[in-house]
């Protein structure tokens, strides 16, 4: 109910503001004062002291309304009475409504150096009243939504060059990039490049040369000066040789004054948007973009000295020498050109004056006001500026690009590297929060954020060998910062990887095994030299920093269990470990679930030295430890789902198996193709390619267990169930139908909830944007992607059937032998249409895996998600299933029969080969990879490319 009457209030009061919006201010009348940048109410408080003068009450701001934040307008001189009309000029004072005879005050004294506000006057609560005078700031009408006002905020944009005025610097703190100008061309594939840039680099404030609060509009011709908001220094021009734009402190100095001109003359004040000229005024020159040169990025001594490591750092020869590789990352690819000065006024040298959105005002100034903290060590001040870069959960790129543009990155990174004389516990905390921020400014998919950070990297390896919370919240952060990032992942050393493998020895820090993982693998690309080096260094390591896992007959125990070990010496079984019996910590169930995610990185994409070592040379892990973990009810479902992945990259997506139904085949041998399309259930449906032997019998024991668990309404298997399906071990249409069927209860995610349960789990975020959410629904689309290929394969391959059946029966009486004839009308089709019908209908028939209707149902359920590629893949299939005639008919006419026996042959080594290609295809180029694939394409290209006219006509089709 208190909440309900409070909202009435605070509806009434924007009612009641709005009425009065544009009346005059008269004194007594009582007033509010509300800050502009946090949009927050000045308060005087009625329990804490103000910190200076302490014998007054402290002022403060706060989001609500209360009666301390209502105060009266008074004259401070009796030539001015209750209810005369304030004007400009006026010198008042603030009474409190509530408490009559006290006053907005403000302190004689100032805050000593090392305050946040350092040589300012407090604003406090007293018996002894301040005199303020008031300005006038904007009008109370809606033309200053269409007009710059005197210290707005806004962008310069060369229209020419597509290039906007910037620096780059820190208030309080030495300018980093002088002023010069960034292109940033529009591309309408890239959507964001269309509307103006959210970088505060470019942000500008206008000042009127006379008064900094003169009010009303911007007039042009007026003399103003543009203060850069981010480095909070005027614009200015030296003389050093010739006039060269910069920036400069001094708000006296007169060549901060400058003048706008319009392109087109007009008597109206500057409106938003308009094109104009900029002329210095003292010079009488006009600036011009220098378009010829470049403007080089300064390279400041203190980037290098951020990346140097301590004369006490152990291990200096592991990491030192590799500065330069990490502290030159270019973080931008933007194209800088100089800004100078022209005699002369060119035609071509006209800017774009952009209003800077509310919004982006709102969290600049946000941004701003934690910046002094960051200054001075202001804990508090982390946390807060962590849960900011942050929305429900989702990192916001404006957010965290404002943290970079500030320069907020280097200062916490300074904090890092200082040497703290406070309390140890203080200090420990203060750089473990700051690495909290890091974290989440790193969180998302912004590159430039990545490589900003990344020139410091020397730096963060020695900081992961610190002990305690610093060194591990240090490589959180750093394998946040590999992760997904190739660039910085290339520039990994091997003695950098042995760096971290020895303090993963020490220590044993699942964090170190999550660090090594990101480098083996960046967006599912095998980075096949680290994934061979870490196998290597890590598997092979004297000092072995890994947990043993065994079958129970192995070492003397109890057959089919399996036991694990942290030290090689005492075992426990792993149902008793993963419950904590007997001491077992968290530290050590994240590290062997860290371990066995490890292994199946270093083993992605089919790194066959990896496989081998795992599997044969060492035998870390078989495949019937595996497959014991896997099928054991009693394990954490996160643990049996990395026993699932390393299934897969250790026995199914191996070296030998060959994916044929995961695309569309378009080409077919003539002899193979049944002419009869009434195909049973029981005949094959695709032709299996997996290696025979061992593997069959392991893939037979994979399919048994997969329909059981299949019926618990499981996520985990669909990967794969996949990958078996596209290796074609479901290869008659009776077996992909029991496979499908619970597969496809799975992906429809309702058929094991009742109605009231489905109910609160619509109502709960269901389709809101969650890690999970994001994992199942790829997994949903690649499940339903992989059954229209399949599908439509086999209605190709029956329409081909029956123009093979039609064909060898043309000269018998076939009912549909004369359409294909050489003398066949189209005026007599109308006598053929019932049969031709009768057997497409026959073909899509004998060709349904799924019930109708079924794929739609789930698909329109995908398509709710609050994910954009996910609708637009959603939307992809459901066009493809709408169109599936159209396309049937549209393939059959470009596909391809082939007859002639070195046609077959072609076909025969294509088919071999194309899988390989497709695999290097998904591993990082390297020597090994490109050994491989060389071969492969010579082949390619003297056998199918170069060929003559001659030859080519031997490939009857």
């Amino acid at each position: 109910m208190l909440k309900k009457n409070s909202s009435v209030e605070d509806q009434a009061n924007a009612v009641e503001q709005q009425r009065n919006r544009g009346s005059k201010v008269v004194y007594g009348q009582p007033i509010q004062l509300r800050h502009q940048f946090t949009g927050k109410y000045i308060h005087f408080s009625k329990k804490e002291m103000a910190e200076l003068a302490t014998k007054t009450m402290r002022v403060e701001l706060q989001a609500y309304n209360a009666k301390q934040a209502q105060f009266r307008i008074m004259p401070r001189y009796k030539v001015r009475s209750e209810g005369d009309v304030v004007c400009i000029g006026d010198q008042v004072v603030l009474e409190s409504f509530k408490s009559h005879g006290q006053y907005i005050s403000v302190s004689e004294d100032v805050f000593p150096e090392d305050s946040v506000y350092a040589f300012r006057h407090e604003i406090n609560f007293s018996v002894v009243h301040s005199t303020f005078t008031v300005y006038r700031q904007a009008c109370a009408y809606d033309a200053q939504k269409e007009y710059l006002t005197p210290n707005g905020c806004v962008r310069f944009f060369h229209k020419e060059i597509d290039a906007y005025i910037c620096a780059e610097g820190q208030f309080n703190d030495s300018v980093m990039q002088d002023v010069h100008l960034r292109v940033r061309g529009i591309d309408y594939s890239i959507p964001k490049t269309v509307f103006p840039s959210t970088s505060a680099i470019t942000y500008w404030q206008i000042e009127a040369k006379n008064s900094m609060f003169p009010g009303g509009f911007l007039q042009w011709e007026t003399p103003v000066r543009f203060q850069h908001m981010i480095t909070q220094l005027y614009l200015t021009v030296k003389k050093d040789g010739k006039y060269t734009l910069t920036l400069t402190d001094d708000r006296n100095d007169t060549g901060t004054v400058f003048k706008l001109y319009p392109v087109v003359k007009k008597n109206e004040p500057i409106p938003k948007g308009s094109y104009c000229r900029i002329k210095h005024v003292i010079t009488g020159y006009w600036m011009q973009a220098l378009q010829g040169v470049s403007f080089i990025l300064r390279r400041k001594t203190d980037l290098h000295q951020h990346n140097a490591i301590p004369e006490e750092v152990p291990r200096e020869t592991l990491v030192q020498g590799t500065s330069t590789a990490f502290s030159d990352i270019e973080w931008t690819t933007a194209v800088m050109k100089k800004v100078g000065l022209s005699e002369q006024m060119m035609f071509a040298d006209a800017f774009t004056i952009q209003n800077v959105e509310p919004e982006n005002l709102t969290n600049f100034s946000f941004m701003c006001g934690y910046i002094p903290l960051l200054q001075n060590l202001i804990q508090y001040a982390l946390k807060e500026l962590e849960a900011w870069m942050f929305i429900d959960g989702r990192p916001i790129k404006k957010r965290q690009k404002l943290v970079r543009n500030l320069l907020g990155i280097r200062s916490m990174v300074t904090l890092l590297q200082a040497k703290w004389e406070c309390v140890p516990y203080r200090s420990t905390m203060i750089m473990v929060q700051i690495y909290c921020v890091l974290n989440a400014y790193l969180k998302g998919d912004s590159r430039k954020n990545e490589l900003w950070l990344a020139r410091h990297n020397v730096f963060f390896l020695h900081q992961i060998s610190l002990k305690g919370p610093v060194g591990q919240r240090a490589t959180i952060m750093l394998t946040e910062l590999l992760d997904g990032n190739r660039k910085v992942i290339d520039r990994m050393s091997e003695k950098q990887v042995d760096y971290i493998i020895e303090l993963l020895a020490e220590n044993m820090d699942y964090r170190y095994l999550d660090l090594l993982g990101v480098l083996c693998v960046c967006q599912d690309v095998a980075i096949r030299r680290h994934q061979k080096y870490i196998a290597e260094a890590w598997l092979k390591s004297t000092k072995k920093p890994i947990y043993d896992t065994k079958v129970g007959q192995a070492i003397g125990e109890d057959s089919n269990v399996i036991y694990v070990s942290t030290n090689r010496k005492t075992w426990t079984s792993l149902n008793e470990f993963t419950n904590k019996v007997g001491g077992t910590s968290e530290e050590q169930l994240k590290f062997l679930h860290s371990q066995l995610n490890l292994m199946s990185k270093i083993c992605q994409n089919r790194n066959e030295m990896a496989i081998q070592i795992l599997t044969a040379e060492l035998k870390y892990l078989t495949w019937d430890e595996a497959m014991l973990c896997l099928t054991n009810p009693e394990l954490p479902d996160d643990l049996r789902a990395q026993y699932c992945k390393l299934i897969i990259v250790l026995f199914v997506d191996v070296p030998g198996n060959i994916s044929t139904a995961e695309d569309v085949l378009m080409t077919m041998e003539y002899d193979n193709i049944v002419t009869n399309n009434m195909r049973s259930d029981s005949e094959k449906i695709l032709d299996k390619v997996v290696d025979s032997g061992e593997l069959n019998t392991h893939l037979e024991q994979l399919k048994r267990w997969i329909m059981e668990f299949l019926s618990e309404n499981r996520f985990m298997v669909l990967r794969l169930v996949y990958l078996l399906v596209t290796y074609c071990c479901y290869d008659t249409k009776v077996a992909l139908r029991e496979v499908l069927e619970p597969l496809l209860g799975i992906l429809d995610g309702g058929t094991s909830a009742t109605e009231e349960e489905m109910e609160l789990f619509h109502s709960s975020g269901r389709y809101q944007m969650s890690l999970e959410n994001n994992a199942v629904i790829d997994a949903k689309y690649q499940a339903i992607d992989l059954v229209l290929n399949i599908r439509f394969n086999n209605r190709l391959e029956a329409f081909a059937g029956l123009f093979k059946e039609v064909h060898s029966m043309k000269d018998h009486d076939h009912p549909l032998s004369p359409i294909i004839s050489g003398n066949f009308e189209e005026s007599s089709i109308s006598r053929y249409r019932d049969d031709v019908m009768d057997r497409l209908g026959e073909i899509v028939d004998n060709t349904a895996i799924l019930q109708p209707g079924v794929l739609v149902d789930i698909l329109s359920d995908i398509s709710a998600y609050k994910y954009d590629n996910l609708v637009m893949k959603a939307t992809h299939l459901l066009v493809r299933y709408y169109s599936a005639f159209e396309n049937l008919l549209s393939r059959a006419i470009t596909a391809k029969i082939l007859v002639n026996d070195e046609s077959l042959k072609n076909l025969k080594k294509v088919r071999n080969r194309i899988p390989l290609l497709s695999l290097v295809v998904n591993s990082a180029i390297n020597p090994d990879n490109a050994q491989k694939i060389c071969p492969l394409l010579d082949e390619l290209i003297r056998n199918f490319v170069q060929v003559t006219l001659v030859a080519l006509a031997r490939h009857q089709c």
